[in-house]
């Protein structure tokens, strides 16, 4: 809810006084599946861990329906208006996908999907859902200048971090789970990522990295190369490439390619003289640490001498 808001105010042509509430609301069906169903939800958890997919995908591939759809429906139980509804239900839709959302609600559905993806990016509370998804579709879309998203974000994380303290202070049930601790411990000790792109404003690899790792590693053990729309991966090899001869390291590092684009593959595969994998926007986070570990697992000396 206040990433949605603080979207909402830098946002043109929107200002919707409904946002915040819109995003305390987008994920109520899922607290309801975990009330209501708690084994079968729990395997639906531990299928979309297992297999690497996104959380939603998985529901409906085994429940029939996600927790998006279930959030419309008691919403419009509750008399909700129907664009409303909508938009709330679309937190997981793609830019294209927002034609079905009323024109009134255009905007701000977009605002709470772009603010889910931020969130689950910059591991902004524990939603249970460690998936990054790109972010140029609904840039695009709300016409936002991205270089404006590490100041939102900064601001929501103190206020995320005040709120916890002042909710665990009145809590019985022990400490807040930290999501950013758990991931980090499932890494492991060795794994220190680089991230290279041609856009860093856009890229949702950057936000996670930074957040967990504390910033770009000096010494890294891996280099993890979000291939964005447009773009190619022989470009950030070369970035890549140059990055390592400033640095003067002895040998390649091991790469991550992360593409949004399926057409991106071939391109990717090709990469002499270098251990490797290919991911696949939306990524799982805790996928990627671990396979961003398999590969820390091959680096030896990280510079020259």
């Amino acid at each position: 809810g206040l990433l949605a808001a603080a979207l909402g105010r830098v946002c043109p042509g929107t200002g919707r006084d409904d946002l915040f509430l819109m995003g305390a609301l987008h994920d109520l069906g899922r607290l309801l599946l975990a009330e209501q169903l708690p084994e079968i939800y729990a395997e639906v958890c531990r299928v979309a861990t297992e297999q690497g997919l996104p959380l939603h995908k998985v529901e409906q591939r085994l429940l029939h329906i996600d927790h998006a759809e279930i959030t419309r429906r008691v919403l419009e139980h509750w008399s909700f208006d129907a664009d409303f509804c909508a938009a709330v239900a679309s937190h997981h839709a793609a830019a294209t996908e927002l034609r079905r959302v009323g024109r009134q609600r255009i905007a701000s559905a977009a605002i709470l999907a772009l603010a889910d993806r931020l969130a689950h990016a910059a591991l902004i509370g524990c939603s249970g859902e460690p998936t990054i998804d790109p972010l140029d579709d609904l840039v695009g879309l709300l016409g936002i200048d991205a270089a404006r998203f590490g100041g939102i974000l900064r601001d929501v994380h103190k206020e995320t971090r005040d709120l916890r303290i002042a909710l665990s202070m009145r809590s019985t049930s022990g400490s807040w789970p930290d999501a950013t601790e758990l991931l980090k411990r499932d890494a492991g000790e060795n794994v220190r990522p680089r991230v290279v792109d041609l856009r860093a404003e856009r890229d949702p690899l950057r936000l996670t990295v930074e957040r967990l790792f504390g910033g770009q590693a000096d010494d890294p053990t891996v280099a993890v190369l979000y291939v964005g729309p447009g773009m190619q991966p022989d470009a950030l090899l070369a970035e890549l490439t140059k990055w390592e001869a400033e640095q003067g390291r002895a040998e390649p590092l091991p790469v991550v390619f992360v593409l949004s684009d399926a057409g991106q593959q071939s391109a990717a595969r090709r990469m002499p003289d270098r251990k490797g994998a290919v991911l696949h926007m939306p990524v799982r986070i805790d996928r990627l640490l671990r396979v961003c570990g398999e590969l820390s697992a091959h680096t030896t000396s990280p510079a020259a001498g």
